[in-house]
């Protein structure tokens, strides 16, 4: 009873593995088959797809960008599948960018980039039948940094499928020669100049042209402060820029070509010095001086001199002073100091009579005796 358990249970395992062996038998045959292919099948005369890497040589500047495209030709199969596998040195290409064309578009095995190789396999739609023609199987952009000659190549992995064969139909692959050519620097600006302007607070930054180049680049640092300027792509000699008054800046420019620049024309020190106007003073007023009250200095009236007696000698006849020219205030220059003279009294008529025959008298006396 024992025995007979044992053979039945050999049995189902046997089942089991002729049932997994049909199963992968019929799945390699439904699916596109991606292996390995024997170098040495290269250029078989069964095959009849091309690879290629165009352009299949170009000489760039050193650390210039180029772009290398990745091309299949079926000629007369109809490819389900490609596997491709491309050898570089990072050291002296620097890393790709890998971007997958459309004419194979479903990505069996994504971009892998390591430093040394490209890898990747793509297929055709599985109801497509496979695709016929030419077409991109990816586009790589290089940044070369070392000077010299380099290759692009194809690893063993390179590889091509088509309905109804497992053998690999790739008849040619070709390769890319990059050579790289040391960088040229174009000419530097020079006569670099600046003006301040609106109170300080924008500059204009000019330099003199550089023949053939295609653009310049400015860069405005501020020196204890974060108020930088940094502009590409400038096609004129000349650029305004806002910057803050009485702030110490450096500014340098440099020219440019085929995304080459020049070493950097620099000014080490620039400064948009304001002053605050200075007030002009307000004109104190000067107090109005008091007039100086002089004390009023009366003048002692003149004495009018008393009428002497007659005396009995004969008097001299004087004529009278002449009166003086216009009033008194103009005579005097002090007006307080003028009062007017008191006026003698008069003597009388009968009085001036008698002393009129009283010097009669006394003059014939005289001459009589």
């Amino acid at each position: 009873m024992i025995k007979k358990h044992k053979q039945q249970s050999l049995f189902t395992k046997a089942l089991f593995i002729i049932g997994a062996i049909t199963l992968g038998v019929m799945a390699w045959y439904s699916l596109p088959i991606f292996k390995s292919p024997d170098i040495n099948w290269v250029g078989d005369t069964n095959g009849t797809v091309i690879f290629a890497l165009s352009p299949p040589a170009k000489t760039i500047t050193q650390n210039t960008e180029t772009t290398l495209t990745l091309s299949i030709d079926t000629t007369t199969s109809r490819v389900t599948g490609a596997q491709v596998e491309l050898m570089y040195d990072k050291s002296k290409l620097g890393t790709p960018v890998v971007t997958l064309g459309n004419f194979l578009p479903n990505v069996f095995v994504p971009v892998k980039i390591t430093d040394s190789a490209i890898s990747f396999t793509v297929a055709a739609p599985p109801d497509s039948g496979g695709k016929m023609g030419t077409g991109t199987l990816a586009t790589i952009k290089i940044k070369p940094k070392v000077v010299g000659s380099h290759t692009i190549s194809y690893s063993e992995m390179i590889a091509a499928f088509s309905i109804g064969s497992q053998e690999n139909m790739m008849k040619l692959a070709s390769d890319a020669t990059i050579t790289v050519v040391s960088q040229e620097k174009p000419a530097k600006p020079t006569n670099l100049k600046s003006n301040c302007f609106d109170g300080g607070k924008k500059i204009t930054l000019r330099w003199d042209s550089v023949a053939n180049v295609s653009s310049y680049k400015l860069r405005l640092d501020q020196k204890d402060g974060n108020n930088d300027k940094s502009i590409d792509n400038i096609d004129k000699t000349q650029y305004d820029l806002d910057i803050l008054p009485n702030q110490k800046y450096s500014w340098w420019v440099h020219s440019t070509k085929d995304s080459v620049d020049s070493d950097e024309a620099k000014i080490e020190t620039l400064e948009c010095i304001v002053t605050a106007p200075t007030p002009t003073p307000t004109a104190t007023p000067s107090p109005t001086p008091k007039p100086t009250v002089k004390p009023t200095v009366k003048a002692s009236p003149t004495p009018t001199p008393s009428p002497k007696a007659s005396s009995t000698s004969t008097p001299s006849l004087q004529s009278s002073p002449p009166v003086a020219v216009g009033s008194l205030n103009d005579i005097f220059t002090d007006k307080d100091a003028l009062n007017t003279p008191t006026k003698t009294k008069d003597v009388g008529f009968f009085k001036k009579v008698a002393l009129g025959w009283q010097a009669i008298l006394e003059s014939l006396a005289n001459l009589f005796r």
